[in-house]
């Protein structure tokens, strides 16, 4: 409880330190944000407010979807909607929407490893048909346990079947990659609906270029897409 307690804190200081410090960025010309990737390790809570940050230019946002891995697959099913358990890539990151968009809905989305491209599919849909002004955002840590310099080289293949949308070895990575191929998918895919999309990189990095480059790390991208309105 005091662990959580604590990463709560954190999220928090985190919001109101980087809302005071930090103005908010211009979205591309002619264009709106529809969702981006953002960590939820909260070692990098200055990551991850910067992201919320820099998104929160988009007004009259009705619905935000947070869609994330099932650490510890916990669901009763390959995805679970509102999960009535806790998992930090949902816990992560509810403060920093609820502050930035505090009068919009939120659907927590959690996925296991096993699932399935046909269920991804059906759920990009069900998230795309959605009414309103919404966004998805991708709750995902990427290389985890390597070194620094392993990470960033993996970090590069992961870029590059981002911008190819090579979907079937995405979803066969494991967590030496990222720690969830079916959001980073099913996100993709999302954003692939909107005509003139572009992507944004705010950071990548992996933690022990914050501290021992020689210890196990974990990786991280801040990347936010955008679209014609």
């Amino acid at each position: 409880m005091n662990y959580k307690i604590t990463l709560l804190f954190l999220a928090y200081f985190s919001i109101v330190i980087w809302r005071f410090i930090t103005p908010a960025s211009s979205s591309p010309v002619s264009s709106r944000v529809i969702g981006g990737i953002v960590p939820h390790h909260l070692y990098v809570s200055d990551i991850i407010a910067d992201f919320f940050q820099t998104i929160s230019v988009e007004e009259n946002v009705n619905h935000v979807f947070i869609v994330g891995p099932d650490h510890l697959e916990l669901g009763s099913s390959h995805i679970t909607f509102n999960p009535s358990f806790d998992d930090q890539s949902i816990t992560a990151l509810l403060p920093f929407v609820k502050s930035t968009f505090p009068n919009s809905s939120i659907t927590p989305i959690v996925l296991k490893h096993t699932t399935t491209m046909s269920e991804i599919l059906d759920l990009t849909d069900q998230i795309y048909q959605s009414p309103g002004k919404n966004l998805l955002i991708a709750s995902i840590d990427f290389s985890h346990y390597l070194s620094s310099e392993q990470a960033k080289q993996n970090d590069r293949m992961i870029m590059d079947l981002i911008k190819s949308r090579n979907y079937s070895q995405i979803l066969n990575l494991n967590s030496n990659y990222l720690d969830s191929p079916g959001a980073l998918v099913t996100t993709l895919m999302y954003f692939d609906k909107y005509q003139g999309q572009q992507m944004l990189m705010l950071n990548n990095s992996n933690s022990g270029e914050r501290g021992n480059p020689y210890a196990p790390t974990t990786s991280y991208y801040s990347l936010i897409f955008y679209a014609k309105p």
